[in-house]
């Protein structure tokens, strides 16, 4: 008995330590929001909030930026609505319009509180990957499964926000683990919830149900199948199962669902070739090995462990990611962030190759296999201890934001170029950006238009901002001098291939006063380095210059 529990409590511990990676740092950047997909997430549960509906389909263009499916929201606003509940009845607010104007304004206790559903979920999916370890191999494996994802940067990264890669990675674990369970002659209740995890991850992001590509292969696999296999009634229920659910989320959403079958999302149009595969599967594996050392290297020893140990349980665990991965490429484009769906399954791989070098070292003596592994994990946890780090110094947008409010007189006149940076803006300021463009006006302009002059926010700026005016509609002349003449000041610029012509042409006749300068890319972006270039930060965010215009 002492045996069977003395890998039982280990996982606690894992657990424990997944958690804490993946809370410290969770008020990265508010009240501002500096990661992207998190405000479809967030808008669209509290729109549902607002409509008091949970059918999107309903109010198409209330819900347009909602571009994924709705479970997520659905669970947001499980947790939002009594957090906004108590917020009202502890806050003081004079009414329910003060009320609703401060939520607007410092939105921070819902983003944490959304944010936290994702590092419940990033834990819950360190847990599962261990469970699927230890379905398919040991309950030893499962552990060094789940340590290795515990402390793998892309997961701690992703687990930080409110976007659908946590759920749709936990979602895909939670149908391998069934596929197992199946394979090793599973019973009814196997197909029909890994049918159930199938369709709920498609409620999340239509990718995880190529997972149900897991369920056949395992009922083909299950000894227990009569024979014609492919006639057995529990396989098509795991599939009916998960049909349903995939037709429950469309029915709801239909619009998001077609825009990204054929809409702008797709490239099933592109030419294709197997040139092209290749260097996809190149372009994975290289961020694999830059943003995992420790896993990619012991996955590439546990591959042929695996095939060693079983042909079976080689096909379960590698022909998911070469498929999805290959769907990737014919229906959709490269990102870093991809490789996250497949992750817990490789970790799975590596476990195994973890597991045959911790009982080589062992076998000299216990201490080695302790020494062992402080020593491959003592390089991950520094690197998720400096991407913490990371996470609670201030961003170069917020040191530019104080940086203007400290420098630059309330009610001048400022033109940004910066989508994620926030001055407030004055009431005629507003206004004049309305009258040129009534589309680029946000809740939080909206909202102001309302607050009594006593509580306004302060300092204010007459603010031109260039990145939500569409081009046709702004100002014919742009130029230093012209923008000098109509009383303009100051400049503030996101560097990037993303500054507009407009903003080039000002900026050459303007001068350089204060520069927050990033060395790297945004870590919570695309990064394409190697994951030890973190070590070279002093803190996250873009280049943001600020210019003087006399």
């Amino acid at each position: 008995m002492q045996k069977k529990f003395s890998w039982y409590w280990p996982i606690w511990v894992v657990l424990g330590m997944a958690f804490v990676l993946r809370v410290w740092g969770v008020w990265y950047g508010l009240p501002e929001v500096f990661v992207g997909d998190e405000p479809a997430m967030v808008v669209g549960a509290l729109k549902m909030l607002q409509l008091k509906t949970l059918l999107p389909v309903l109010h198409p263009d209330a819900f347009r930026l909602l571009y994924y499916p709705p479970l997520v929201p659905y669970a947001l606003v499980v947790i939002l609505a009594p957090v906004l509940g108590l917020q009202y009845l502890a806050g003081g607010f004079s009414n329910f319009t003060e009320f609703t104007q401060a939520m607007v304004l410092d939105p921070t206790l819902l983003w944490v509180s959304s944010r936290m559903l994702s590092v419940l979920l990033g834990t819950a999916t360190v847990y599962a990957v261990y469970r699927l370890g230890q379905a398919l191999f040991t309950r030893r494996v499962g552990l060094w499964a789940a340590l290795l994802l515990a402390t793998s940067f892309l997961h701690v990264e992703l687990s930080h926000f409110i976007r659908h890669w946590v759920p749709a990675t936990l979602a895909v674990t939670v149908v391998a683990y069934f596929a197992v369970q199946i394979a090793h002659g599973g019973k009814r209740r196997d197909y029909i919830w890994a049918g159930v995890a199938a369709g709920l991850g498609f409620g999340v992001s239509y990718i995880p149900a190529v997972a149900m590509l897991l369920v056949i292969i395992a009922h083909w696999f299950n000894p227990e199948a009569p024979k014609p296999k492919f006639k057995q009634p529990w396989l098509w229920l795991s599939v009916v199962m998960a049909v349903i659910f995939a037709a429950v989320f469309i029915g709801v959403h239909p619009q998001e669902f077609f825009r990204m079958l054929v809409g702008e999302d797709s490239t099933a149009g592109q030419a294709k070739s197997v040139f092209g595969l290749f260097a996809s599967w190149g372009f994975h594996l290289k961020n694999f090995a830059q943003l995992e050392p420790l896993a990619f290297g012991l996955t590439v020893i546990g591959l042929p462990l695996v095939w060693q140990k079983s042909r079976q349980r080689f096909a379960l665990i590698f022909t998911l990611p070469v498929v999805y991965l290959t769907l990737l490429y014919l229906v959709f484009h490269d990102e870093v962030r991809y490789l996250l769906l497949v992750l817990p399954m490789l970790c799975v791989v590596a476990g195994v190759a973890l597991d045959r070098l911790w009982r080589h070292a062992v076998s000299f003596a216990p201490a080695s296999g302790i020494a062992l592994v402080a020593l491959l994990f003592a390089f991950p946890l520094a690197v998720d201890g400096k991407y913490l780090q990371l996470m609670t110094v201030t961003d170069t947008r917020q040191l530019a934001q104080a940086w203007v409010e400290h420098n630059v007189p309330a009610g001048s006149r400022v033109v940004t170029d910066i989508v994620t940076f926030r001055l407030t803006p004055t009431i005629g300021s507003i206004r004049q950006q309305g009258e040129l463009d009534p589309s680029s006006l946000r809740l939080e302009d909206r909202t102001l238009l309302e607050v009594p002059a006593v509580r306004y926010p302060q300092p204010a700026y007459e603010v031109l901002p260039l990145h939500f005016i569409t081009a046709p509609k702004l100002p014919v002349d742009l130029g230093p001098e012209a923008l000098r003449r109509a009383g303009f000041t100051t400049m503030v610029v996101e560097e990037g291939s993303t500054v507009r012509t407009e903003t080039q042409t000002i900026a050459a006749g303007a001068r350089v006063v204060q520069q927050f300068r990033a060395e790297l890319p945004d870590p919570n972006g695309n990064f394409m380095l190697p994951v030890w270039m973190l070590f070279t930060l002093d803190r996250l965010g873009p280049t943001v210059t600020i210019y003087q215009m006399r």
